[in-house]
C-alpha cells in the first residue's frame, strides 16, 4: 500500500505558508498605506496575523521584501482584474466600468498604494514599474477599443487611464486621513455615474474657461532684508522637498538627498527644520497655501457650482510646476499635533469643493450625486497629475487640465456631442 501521508501533510504545509504569507501581505498593505513603508512597524503586522516579528522572516527577509511583495501583489491582482474585466461588456466603456466596479467595491481587497517605489532596490523597483505600466495600457487598450467601437469619445486614453488609477488610489488613501466616519465612503455608484456621464447637468454643452490666471509662484523677498532673506531661504528650502519628494516619496527621500540637491549640508536642513517630519509638514502646509488661494481664486472665476469645481482643477493641474506636496502614505506616522493641522485644512478644502458642488447642483450646472466621492475622485485626479513623471507620463500642463477638465463634466461616453471649448474656441 502506497503511504500519501507524506506527501499530503507536505501539501498542506505548502497551502499553511502560502495562506500565511497572503495574511501578512494583506495586513501590510494596510499598515503602509496607513504609516508608509519605513514608519510601518512590522511587530504590529507580525502580532495582526499571530506571529512574532522574528518569525516574519522565516517568510520575508527584510522590509524592502515586503513591500516588494506587497506592491508585486497589487500589480498582479490589478492585472487580473484588467484580464478578467477584458471578458465582460459589450464594448471598451462597459470594459474600463467593470474594472472601476471591481477596484471599488466594498469587498474588494485592499491594495498598496503605489507610491514609495525608491524605497526598494533598483531590480525591484524596475519590475515593480514595469508591472504598473503594463496595467496602465491594459486600460488604455480598454479606452482605445471604445473609441473604435464608437462607445468611448475622443479623449487621450493614457491621461484617462491615468485619472483612473488616480481616482483608485486617493480613495483606497483618504480612510487613513480622514479619520472620521466620512472617509469611509461608498464611493462606486458615483464614481461609475461620473466616469460614464460626467458631473455636469448638460455634458454635450462645451465649456468656456479662462486662461488668464497668475501663476501660483512665491512672493517676492527682498535679498538686503535679513528676515525675508531667512525667509526665502526656508520656502527654497520646502519648494526643493515638495519637488523631491513628489518624484522619489517621502520615504524614499532622505535629507542628505535633499541637501545635495540643494548645494547644501544636511545642517543647514537641520537649521530651519529640527527633523525630516517636521520638513514634511512644513511642505504640507505650503501645498495648502496653494490649494487654497486656488480655491478662493475658483470661487471667484466660476459661474455655476460647474465652473467653480472645474476651475479648482485646472488651477491644480496648472499649478504642477510650483510643486505642492502630494498626499503620500503614513498620514499616521505624522507628529499628532502637527497631523490634526494639515488633516484639518485637508479636510475644509473638501467641505468647500463639497459647497461648489451644492452650489452646482442648485443652479442647475450640476447632476445630483454625492458630494463626497465626487469631491474625493477630482481630488485623486489632481493629485495622480502630479506625480505623473514617476511612471513616465509626461504631458503639457495645459493638455492635461484640459482632458481632467473634460473627462470629469463630459465622463467617458460618446454623445456626438459638441468639441469641448477654452475661450470660444474648439480645441
Amino acid at each position: 500500500m502506497i503511504d500519501m501521508t507524506r506527501p499530503e501533510s507536505a501539501s498542506k504545509r505548502k497551502r499553511n505558508r502560502a495562506s500565511k504569507i497572503d495574511s501578512v501581505l494583506e495586513e501590510a498593505t494596510r499598515q503602509f498605506n496607513a504609516r508608509g513603508v519605513a514608519g510601518a512597524q512590522l511587530s504590529k503586522v507580525a502580532e495582526k496575523v499571530g506571529l512574532t516579528r522574528g518569525t516574519l522572516y522565516h517568510y520575508f527577509t527584510d522590509r524592502e521584501d515586503l513591500v516588494f511583495r506587497c506592491y508585486l501583489r497589487t500589480c498582479s491582482i490589478t492585472a487580473d482584474r484588467i484580464e478578467a474585466v477584458g471578458l465582460k461588456g459589450r464594448n471598451g466603456l462597459e470594459r474600463i466600468l467593470a474594472y472601476v466596479t471591481d477596484a471599488l467595491a466594498p469587498s474588494a481587497t485592499p491594495l498598496s498604494v503605489i507610491s514609495d517605489t525608491d524605497y526598494l532596490t533598483s531590480e525591484h523597483r524596475t519590475e515593480i514599474e514595469l508591472a504598473h505600466r503594463r496595467n496602465l495600457g491594459g486600460l488604455q487598450q480598454f479606452i482605445v477599443a471604445g473609441q473604435t467601437d464608437g462607445s468611448i469619445r475622443a479623449c487621450d486614453p493614457k491621461i484617462a487611464a491615468q485619472i483612473i488609477f488616480g481616482i483608485q488610489t486617493w480613495l483606497s488613501l483618504a480612510p487613513t486621513w480622514l479619520t472620521d466616519s466620512r472617509a469611509h465612503v461608498d464611493a462606486l455608484e458615483d464614481v461609475v455615474a461620473l466616469l460614464s456621464d460626467g458631473i455636469a447637468a448638460d455634458p454635450e454643452a462645451p465649456l468656456r474657461l479662462r486662461r488668464d490666471f497668475p501663476t501660483f509662484s512665491a512672493p517676492a523677498r527682498s535679498s538686503f532684508d535679513r528676515e525675508h532673506a531667512k525667509e526665502a531661504k526656508r520656502e527654497e528650502l520646502i519648494l526643493v522637498a515638495s519637488r523631491i519628494f513628489n518624484r522619489k516619496s517621502v520615504d524614499g527621500t532622505s535629507i542628505e538627498h535633499i541637501a545635495a540637491e540643494l548645494g547644501a549640508t544636511p545642517g543647514a536642513i537641520y537649521y530651519y527644520f529640527q527633523t525630516k517630519s517636521a520638513l514634511v509638514l512644513g511642505c504640507y502646509e505650503r501645498a495648502y497655501d496653494i490649494y487654497n488661494r486656488q480655491s478662493d481664486m475658483a470661487a471667484a472665476a466660476g459661474r455655476t457650482g460647474l465652473e467653480r469645481l472645474l476651475y479648482t482643477v485646472y488651477f491644480a493641474v496648472q499649478s504642477a510646476e510650483a510643486s505642492p506636496l502630494v498626499v503620500f502614505t503614513g498620514a499616521e506616522d505624522l507628529p499628532a499635533k502637527g497631523r490634526r493641522r494639515i488633516v484639518d485644512r485637508l479636510r475644509g478644502l473638501i467641505e468647500r469643493a463639497e459647497s461648489f458642488y451644492r452650489d452646482g447642483v442648485a443652479d442647475g450646472s450640476l447632476r445630483p450625486l454625492h458630494a463626497l466621492p465626487t469631491v474625493l475622485a477630482l481630488g485623486g485626479s489632481v493629485q495622480r497629475a502630479s506625480q505623473w513623471h514617476t511612471w513616465g507620463a509626461l504631458y503639457d500642463q495645459q493638455s492635461t487640465a484640459d482632458e481632467i477638465v473634460a473627462l470629469f463634466a463630459r465622463g467617458l461616453r460618446n454623445r456626438q456631442g459638441p468639441s469641448f471649448e477654452r475661450n470660444g474656441s474648439r480645441a
